[in-house]
């Protein structure tokens, strides 16, 4: 963050790759780091000398070092309090990565940051939400929950590049461009973030270890799902949506009641 406006498009490509896979990254050539990255195996000696060090090799070392002292820290405390036997069943182990995720998460992200969204959530004339892939049911769970507060939702999840630039027309300065992004960038989340830009619509990035995106969002709520190559869950971003709904009936109980109100009514007269 020190260093952000120092930062390439080339350098952000490299901290991506580096902190979308923090513990395997710590064991990394620098020509593997460039490959994922997709730039010049030299670059990769640039982004650690503007980040401060005197070369990759230094800035390995410190990875080396901070992943070390997280899974000390990890077998002393983190994990100590759950139940993790061998005999375990499958279900067991799920819920114990579930409480292990959902534990870190709350460490992770601070109530500022999420007042922050719902207060841009609550000021915006149109709420676009984006997801691809495994975020698609968190976008249709955030449609739902922000519709139910009387906020004009428009999602943008799988829909095909045609559709999004449909969408995209109406978009401008009052309105609010919520993400759901995990591990990396992609390209067509770079196409989306750079329109929201040229017409200063605001960003809200919900995220795990995606931390380095250009433009930069308004506010990224980002805590960890799990380790890589093993489950990830959708309960940790989910957490972080449901923060952000409890966050406005909290804030703006005045503001959100009537349209709670009319929707009971609307509901009854259904079952009439």
């Amino acid at each position: 963050e020190r260093h952000r406006s120092e930062l390439s498009r080339a350098d952000e490509a490299v901290v991506d790759v580096l902190l979308s896979r923090p513990q395997e990254a710590a064991l990394w050539r620098g020509d593997d780091v460039a490959a994922k990255a997709g730039v010049h195996g030299s670059a990769v000696t640039r982004t650690a000398k503007k980040l401060g060090y005197k070369g990759y090799l230094e800035l390995r070392q410190e990875l080396r070092m901070l992943h070390d002292q997280y899974l000390a820290a990890e077998q002393s405390s983190g994990r100590r309090g759950f139940r993790n036997d061998a005999g375990q069943t499958i279900l067991g182990r799920l819920v114990t990565q579930e409480m292990d995720s959902l534990s870190a998460a709350s460490s992770s992200i601070d109530q500022h940051s999420v007042n922050k969204a719902a207060d841009l959530v609550m000021n915006a004339r149109d709420i676009y939400i984006y997801g691809r892939g495994n975020s698609i049911p968190l976008c249709d769970q955030a449609e739902r929950r922000l519709r139910r507060l009387g906020r004009s939702v428009r999602g943008l999840a799988g829909e095909t590049d045609q559709d999004i630039a449909e969408q995209l027309l109406l978009m401008g300065d009052r309105d609010l461009l919520i993400v759901f992004a995990f591990r990396r960038s992609t390209r067509s989340l770079r196409q989306l973030l750079n329109y929201a830009e040229s017409v200063n619509c605001k960003v809200v990035l919900i995220t795990d270890d995606l931390r380095i995106v250009h433009p930069v969002p308004v506010v990224t709520l980002a805590a960890p799902r799990g380790d890589e190559g093993s489950f990830t869950t959708l309960s940790v971003p989910m957490l972080m949506l449901n923060a952000i709904v409890l966050s406005i009936l909290q804030r703006y109980e005045h503001d959100v009641q009537p349209y709670r109100d009319k929707l009971q009514n609307i509901l009854l007269g259904f079952e009439v």
